[in-house]
């Protein structure tokens, strides 16, 4: 089984630029450096980091997630443009979509067209084995607690999610943060694909089919009117 479609990670989105950089492999390598030519390391753990770095850089090579520059997160965010409606028919099929799908509204204003909620998400993914030479993959499921940020202004929305805990790493609560898998080779060769699995079916869940589960939502408007 190859897994060319979890290396070669695309976040589909539309992000802000101004504020965002991505994680590829110069950044990784980049990290590579900065430990080979400081006194952390001794002269084994040294060789061994370049050993990770040639697996690291031949299996890995088109790695490109968008991060946020000012809080080192991985970024989730886009903007949608819904024709035809107000800023507050949109603002009330927001909310109404956010109760319907279990989130705990802490914050929600018309005036300033702002909607925030939290809410947990159960994620399917797959993890990599390395047995004598040999690769084989079996699934696995993390828990994701995360905050939505719902902006409306005029007949713009822009959809964020942020705050993403897990708990891969641990038993039970969700309790770190996506910064912690990066960069990427500082952990263990077998957490590698397990990482990138969980950030891009996350994508999926959160920035494909739960931001079209929302736009279907608000644009159902009129036919949920029209009896």
């Amino acid at each position: 089984m190859k897994n060319s479609y979890l290396i070669q990670i695309t976040l589909i989105l539309v992000f802000c630029f101004s504020s965002l950089h991505a994680q590829t492999i110069v950044s990784e390598k980049l990290y590579v450096d900065s430990m080979l030519m400081s006194n952390k390391l001794d002269t084994y753990e040294k060789d061994d980091l370049r050993k990770k770095w040639s697996i690291f850089s031949a299996e890995y090579s088109q790695i490109n997630i968008p991060m946020n520059k000012l809080t080192g997160e991985i970024d989730f965010m886009d903007k949608i443009r819904i024709d035809s409606l107000d800023k507050k028919t949109i603002f009330q099929r927001c909310e109404q979509w956010m109760i319907m799908n279990y989130f705990q509204i802490f914050y929600s204003n018309l005036e300033a067209g702002k909607l925030m909620g939290t809410a947990s998400a159960t994620v399917s993914h797959k993890s990599e084995k390395i047995s004598f030479g040999e690769k084989s993959y079996f699934p696995v499921s993390t828990t994701a607690e995360f905050t939505i940020i719902l902006t409306i202004k005029d007949n713009r929305l822009k959809y964020e999610i942020v705050d993403i805990k897990h708990n891969i790493d641990t038993e039970g609560e969700p309790t770190s943060t996506l910064k912690s898998f990066l960069p990427l080779i500082s952990h263990n060769r077998s957490y590698w694909y397990l990482y990138l699995s969980f950030v891009e079916e996350l994508q999926k869940k959160l920035m494909i089919d739960s931001k079209r589960s929302l736009v279907g939502y608000i644009e159902g408007f009129k036919t949920d009117y029209d009896f």
